[in-house]
């Protein structure tokens, strides 16, 4: 009995010993796991978004006019050429200043950008009345083109009034005189009140007998219809566009307002505050959308003379005789021009005829 409790306990034994052996084997011949090392996480630079430069572009024209349809043009040009990076914010029907004070403030930075005619820069910058001349032999493209070959000119008269003149945006177009009553004659120019803006328009009506009351174009329907005025000049679109034809239903088919370009107008230092490559897109966004309208203008403009017809009372078309009386007296104001501004007129006047051989 002894001898089989004996032959037990040495069977365990043997059984620990051999299991001991087997665990110190497996810890000697195991590898410890090398350790995980994380690298450290590195967040990405976040990307600042590019500045957004806004301009605040205000114009008197009513919304969807041609006119805010060229501005539209322009601020789509530019947002689409900057990836958005300029924004142009357009403000028809003079929500922000008059037409007639559309210079002024520019140069006074109360607005960005405005476009303005020659009447009412004619004031500050006696040199673009040129453009005021009546009874013009051009047309808005030869209007045009007398910017383009006398910039160099122009260009130093507004940059002193702290303005930038990037380039022609708009255009008056073929302008005709509308009255409350039919005007044939010379004689029926006498005690006319008439609808000024400025330039040599406004001298050109009182040497035809006429008296001028100078307004803003948005005013001009409610001066006409309380009598404040009895005419107006003004283009075929926007005789449509105020519903002039309404007060004014008389046509006198004469040009005697010239056509004027619409500069398109920065505060200099607005335009300063631009890098070089952006004010690239600015002007040449510009010259584009004066090609897109001039290209539209034509078109748009012969249908508003065709819808005119329908509106108006009466087309009055003056004789070629009693035309040329009004040419008479009117003939002295290109030398007045040239003998108030000096030389640089005398040179866009040169340019000015050279274009008006191209149209006989």
């Amino acid at each position: 009995m002894k001898i089989k409790i004996f032959s037990a306990l040495a069977a365990i034994s043997l059984v620990l010993v051999l299991l001991s052996s087997l665990l110190l084997t497996a810890c000697a011949n195991s590898v410890a796991p090398a350790p995980t090392t994380t690298a450290p996480t590195t967040a990405a630079p976040a990307t600042t978004p590019a500045k957004v430069q806004t301009i605040k572009y205000g114009h008197y024209f009513p919304p969807q006019d041609f006119r805010d349809l060229v501005a539209i043009h322009f601020a789509d040009l530019v947002s689409a050429r900057s990836n958005g990076r300029i924004k142009i914010e357009i403000f028809p029907a003079e929500q922000l200043v008059k037409g007639k004070d559309g210079f002024s403030s520019v140069a006074a930075g109360i607005v960005d950008m405005y476009p303005v005619n020659t009447n009412y820069a004619a004031g500050a910058i006696p040199l673009v009345d040129i453009w005021n001349i009546p009874l013009p032999a051009h047309d808005d493209t030869g209007s045009a083109k007398m910017f383009r070959e006398g910039r160099h000119l122009i260009d130093p008269a507004f940059t002193k009034n702290n303005i930038k003149i990037l380039g022609v945006i708009n255009s008056t177009g073929p302008g005709s005189l509308y009255f409350t009553k039919p005007v044939r004659v010379l004689e029926d120019f006498k005690g006319i009140k008439l609808r000024g803006s400025g330039g040599l328009f406004e001298k050109a009506a009182t040497m035809l007998g006429m008296s001028v009351v100078t307004m803003s174009a948005a005013e001009q329907y409610m001066a006409l219809q309380t009598k404040t005025i009895d005419g107006t000049s003004t283009t075929y679109m926007s005789i449509i566009s105020f519903k002039l034809y309404e007060v004014a239903p008389y046509w006198l088919f004469v040009n005697l307002g010239g056509i004027q370009p619409y500069f398109a107008l920065m505060n200099l230092n607005k335009w300063n505050g631009f890098s070089a490559d952006d004010q690239k897109i600015l002007a040449g966004s510009v010259d584009d959308s004066e090609g897109w309208m001039l290209t539209e203008f034509k078109k748009l403009n012969d249908a508003s003379e065709l819808e005119m017809k329908g509106l108006m009372k009466e087309k009055i078309i003056p004789a070629k005789a009693e035309e040329e009386r009004w040419r008479n007296i009117l003939k002295p104001l290109v030398d007045e021009y040239v003998n108030k501004v000096g030389p640089d007129g005398a040179a866009l006047r040169a340019i000015m005829d050279k274009i008006a051989l191209e149209y006989k």
